[in-house]
């Protein structure tokens, strides 16, 4: 689901949502991704022990790179993003 969630992400900023360079680099890392999981999938249909190994390279990869994601932004979410009680418009239509 998560890397689905990219494919979104990735619709979602050409639609005009608006986003950083942070976000787009992690919704195209995980359109990536989807695309490395669907081969892996395969591999282990297959039963190939050499493309299972890579696969399995690549989902500690996967997961380490999620992990670090996830710490940048809760770091920016706890550090940088006011916690007042106070309305945050996020668009020119919420202003």
């Amino acid at each position: 689901l998560n890397k689905v969630a990219g494919i979104y992400g990735l619709i979602a900023l050409l639609t005009g949502a608006g986003g950083n360079a942070a976000q787009l680099t992690l919704y195209i890392y995980s359109a990536l991704a989807l695309v490395a999981l669907t081969w892996g999938i395969r591999a282990v249909n297959n039963e190939d022990p050499k493309h299972m190994l890579y696969f399995a390279h690549i989902f500690f990869a996967d997961h380490v790179l999620n992990t670090i994601w996830t710490v940048y932004f809760a770091v920016h979410w706890w550090l940088y993003t006011p916690h007042d009680g106070r309305r945050n418009a996020n668009s020119p239509a919420q202003q």
